[in-house]
């Protein structure tokens, strides 16, 4: 896609009724600057899009400057924010489309209607909303939904020029694609006697379901959500044998499917993009004139499965699906062959993390990135998470554990991959260059529990 340069800034009408003309002094599409004057003063007025009824409206890299916006009140309207903010807020709106930049801190939705959204923030949370389509990029790893349903989700993929620097700007790193690891507060609520989990805590803080009637239906309504037993005990020195108890009590890391009823939240379709939630505009066009350079940009943030429910492999060939007549034994079976590895390498070590994107890109390698997230580790700290992680391991056979890579301090990514022998073949290809890599499922369930629910509970 081409790049959203700071050019001037645009606003167009689509399909505006007459009917409507005897409220245009309440509409309003604020934020145009009329001059290109660089020196000017921030007037609360230029951050917000309130009443508008069939208009679109785009905002440029530079337009926004890291201020909040509200958008309020809308009906039938394209929004396109491509600039950094610092919040945003989307009121009662209905049957609109929203295109969010990269927002350093949160995105909140509220009593809103059958609207499509493409979003990159830190934190992202609805309420009282219904038919929402939202492509995520969630910093903070765990989207929240409050009194709300009919929510759809899939992970961030979109890209034009600015965005990666973008990401920059917000400080996010874009390997951290946790952004299925939904947060129900109202499921929560209503199952707060429900039994606890080994940490104490409520198990509906720690599971989120997933509706599917048709088991071989994968890219629709359905999935298995990975739980968490939020323990940062287990990052801070609790026993191998205390982190095997934690994960071995919690089924939603399971291989196998955890499905049961929940209307309140699902995935997107495996092929739906983000030009399609986008009502077919490409952002980027409205602003710029696409160089060819530009075209063949992707997005920064590398694809990530999420909790979905594994693809089928048959016969080696990834995500062919298992026919409606197959007994539910052969299911488990050819899902039962899917692995688990956990991986941890510095984000400093940017060609390793580029071949792990074409690895994880390439349909035929049969390795997904289920989830991966950042964390600030000092030397002393980062020796401890090694000698944790060695210690939760039962097997004759020990981990690949690799000390001398670790640094004075710094950040570090964990990795959780799902495939057809993707053990050996993360092995194989990153072994000797990153300071751990699971070598059974089990051990790698037992880090990925232990890795990312230390980062929830902080």
């Amino acid at each position: 896609m081409g790049s959203c340069s700071s050019s001037d800034k645009q606003e167009e009408d689509h399909g505006m009724d007459a009917n409507n003309d005897d409220e245009d002094s309440d509409n309003h599409i604020l934020g145009v600057a009329e001059d290109d004057e660089e020196e000017q003063k921030l007037d609360p007025k230029d951050f917000i899009a309130k009443k508008l009824r069939g208009k679109q409206v785009t905002r440029g890299p530079g337009t926004i400057k890291g201020q909040s916006f509200t958008i309020d009140d809308c009906k039938a309207s394209t929004i396109f924010l491509c600039d950094n903010s610092a919040a945003v807020t989307i009121d009662d709106c209905q049957d609109c489309v929203f295109f969010i930049a990269p927002c350093e801190s949160s995105v909140f939705v509220r009593n809103c209607k059958n609207c499509k959204i493409v979003v990159a923030c830190r934190q992202f949370r609805t309420r009282e909303c219904e038919g929402l389509d939202v492509m995520l990029y969630c910093a903070a790893g765990q989207p929240i939904i409050e009194m709300s349903s009919k929510i759809r989700f899939a992970g961030f993929n979109y890209s034009y020029f600015k965005l990666g620097a973008q990401f920059r700007a917000a400080r996010m790193s874009v390997w951290d694609t946790e952004w299925s690891n939904v947060f129900d507060f109202t499921k929560s609520c209503s199952l707060k006697k429900s039994s606890t989990t080994v940490t104490g805590k409520d198990d509906s803080d720690n599971k989120n379901n997933h509706d599917n009637e048709d088991d071989g239906d994968d890219d629709d309504y359905g999935g298995s959500k990975e739980g968490k037993t939020s323990n940062s005990g287990e990052m801070k020195g609790a026993s191998g044998a205390a982190a095997t108890a934690a994960a071995s009590k919690c089924p939603s890391f399971s291989l196998l499917r955890n499905r049961e009823n929940n209307e309140n939240w699902s995935f997107l379709p495996l092929d739906i993009t983000a030009r399609q939630l986008l009502g077919g505009v490409d952002v980027s066009e409205l602003i710029h004139e696409i160089t060819e350079d530009e075209l063949s940009l992707e997005c920064p943030v590398p694809p990530s499965w999420g909790n979905r429910p594994h693809p089928r492999i048959i016969e080696g060939k990834q995500q062919q699906q298992v026919s409606s007549g197959s007994s539910s034994s052969s299911a488990s079976l050819l899902e039962s062959s899917w692995e688990v590895c956990f991986m941890l390498t510095s984000i400093e070590n940017e060609a390793l993390l580029g071949n792990v994107r074409e690895m994880i890109s390439d349909k035929t390698s049969n390795v997904l990135l289920r989830r991966s997230r950042t964390r600030h580790l000092g030397e002393s700290a980062a020796l401890n998470l090694l000698r944790n992680l060695k210690k939760m391991s039962g097997n004759k056979k020990p981990n690949h554990l690799n000390k001398s890579l670790v640094s004075s301090g710094g950040v570090y990514v964990g990795l959780e991959f799902i495939g057809k022998s993707c053990i050996e073949a993360i092995t194989r290809a990153f072994g000797d260059e990153v300071l751990y890599v699971s070598r059974n499922s089990n051990d790698a369930t037992k880090a990925g529990v232990s890795f990312f629910d230390a980062l929830a509970a902080m």
